[in-house]
């Protein structure tokens, strides 16, 4: 695990190589940006060089082969904490900081970071799933962020910083992690995810859209079979308003055809996100795929109307849904209210993206989504 498997975060990595020489290395950072792009790989390879016992003093690249870089690499070193949340858990539970009820302050990460390091200058935890901490759970890391112990260090990871209190937040020092471009998600996807050919690589990464995660989620062929079934529901059931005069002569009532098909696809997408199997969790990470996948799509559409000729990378399935829907937007209205009707379609389906992390109930959610899309008044 060492900096050559971290990829496209190269300004970052000299940024703490600075730091690290200079002797600034701050106490806390939140490390931010889209899931997937290898922020939690950065902080383990950066806990690896401090805790290299091989590491010289101007060096920044761990041995990957001394005692320390492998227990890190394992999480069994004990000047290094990862919390992350639990499979079963909406949160991170305040337990993993403060311990359980009966050990109160006597376990937990603030209270192993308290300790004197082992085995050397650091004591390093990393939170990952740092978007997943509840109220009390950010309460309870407040103090140790407030009074770091000597030489310790904490990471959180997380998509940005506006999910975490202003308190966590002005405590650390946020470090913004960019997407990763697609020749290195390629790259990735080749040599670790199965995907042989290169030019169905190439274009999982392009639709992956900077994320490895969403990358990865067109390999399983569940995800891309739904997928299809998106791009070629949404352009018939979309909502695309209508001028002043078509408005006043219709109204907004939908046709019977268009309410029958926003139906079948809602149930269609529940039973999606139900074939994720009985844990919510993974319910919730297929919930977020095909939101993402509108977002996506009505993105495209928007390009395609606004931009013209000069569109992102899509496969067919994408680029027929988008001359659909594009085709049935201008018809309706001009340019001008296309655009804004597009933008509006986008800004619910990050509104229900909220809802999914904020944990609304996912089949609510879902179905609420799916009904606005199609009635939504301009």
């Amino acid at each position: 695990m060492a900096w050559h498997s971290v990829l496209g975060h190269e300004s970052v990595l000299e940024q703490f190589r600075s730091l690290i020489q200079q002797k600034r290395l701050a106490h806390a950072y939140l490390f931010v940006g889209p899931e997937g792009i290898g922020k939690r790989l950065f902080a383990v390879t950066l806990s690896q060089a401090l805790l290299c016992e091989n590491r010289q003093d101007d060096s920044f690249t761990p041995c990957q082969s001394c005692p320390g870089c492998r227990q890190v690499a394992v999480e069994t070193h004990p000047d290094f904490f990862m919390v992350r949340k639990p499979k079963d858990k909406h949160e991170l539970p305040v337990e993993l900081f403060i311990g359980r009820r009966e050990q109160r302050g006597r376990e937990g990460l603030c209270y192993q970071l308290a300790i004197k390091a082992s085995r050397g200058p650091h004591k390093i935890a990393i939170v990952d799933d740092a978007d997943y901490l509840s109220h009390e759970s950010s309460n309870a890391l407040l103090k140790t962020l407030e009074e770091p112990p000597p030489g310790s260090l904490m990471i959180l990871i997380g998509t940005h910083p506006q999910l975490q209190l202003a308190t966590i937040r002005s405590r650390c020092s946020i470090v913004y992690f960019s997407p990763l471009n697609q020749k290195h998600i390629a790259t990735l996807l080749r040599q670790h995810h199965g995907v042989d050919d290169s030019d169905q690589a190439a274009l999982f990464a392009a639709l992956g859209e900077g994320s490895v995660e969403q990358a990865i989620a067109f390999t399983d062929e569940n995800i891309r079979l739904f997928r299809k079934t998106l791009l070629e529901t949404l352009p018939q059931i979309t909502n695309v308003g209508k001028n002043p005069e078509q408005r006043l002569q219709t109204g907004n009532k939908r046709n019977h055809e268009t309410t029958l098909a926003a139906l079948t696809f809602a149930r269609k997408t529940l039973a999606f996100v139900e074939s994720a199997g009985s844990e919510s969790v993974k319910q919730h990470q297929h919930a977020r795929i095909l939101i993402r996948f509108c977002i996506q799509f009505y993105r495209n559409t928007l390009w395609n109307i606004s931009a013209g000729s000069s569109q992102p990378i899509m496969d067919s399935l994408q680029q027929n849904a988008v001359s659909v829907l594009s085709d049935h937007m201008t018809r309706a209205q001009d340019i001008l209210g296309a655009t804004d009707r597009l933008i509006e379609l986008i800004e619910r389906c990050l509104e229900a993206e909220t809802h999914l992390n904020r944990r609304v109930h996912i089949a609510l959610t879902i179905e609420s989504l799916i009904d606005d899309l199609s009635t939504l008044s301009p």
